[in-house]
């Protein structure tokens, strides 16, 4: 057996014991609740919003909704094909999506922060081509 070898096995060995001792969450599907809910991209300008909004007369296409297995935007859906959250407050969010006849799939980080009273969704693109972060304000 060479040393290669070896530590390859002492790496996989590391790996297959880490990925069994990750909480149940980690390996999940599922959006856990602090990032579900009506989320509005505020193109710099103050505005308010609403949950309310995301089936009412105010929806505007800056609205996204975020439940347990989807993200929905104005003419698409994603859904989640892994969710894993770490203990800094981002979730790293693997999705397969459809929007104006097309299917892709893509990946991205969400992180969850406030600016001044707001509470807010940090999505960035993992992508290389696209590479885009878009701010949400959530809509109580």
């Amino acid at each position: 057996m060479t040393f290669r070898s070896t530590m390859n096995g002492i790496a996989l060995a590391t790996m297959a014991a880490g990925a069994a001792l990750m909480p149940a969450a980690a390996k999940a599907k599922t959006m856990p609740d602090p990032y579900r809910g009506v989320w509005m991209n505020m193109e710099g300008r103050a505005a308010s919003c609403q949950s309310s909004d995301w089936d009412g007369p105010n929806h505007m296409d800056t609205h996204i909704r975020v439940t347990r297995d989807k993200l929905q935007f104005a003419e698409g859906a994603c859904t989640f094909t892994s969710v894993k959250t770490s203990d800094f407050g981002d979730a790293h969010v693997a999705m397969s999506c459809g929007a104006e006849g097309e299917t892709y799939k893509t990946s991205e980080i969400w992180l969850l922060t406030t600016v001044r009273e707001y509470k807010m969704i940090v999505m960035t693109n993992r992508d290389r081509e696209i590479g885009a972060t878009i701010v949400y304000q959530e809509c109580p």
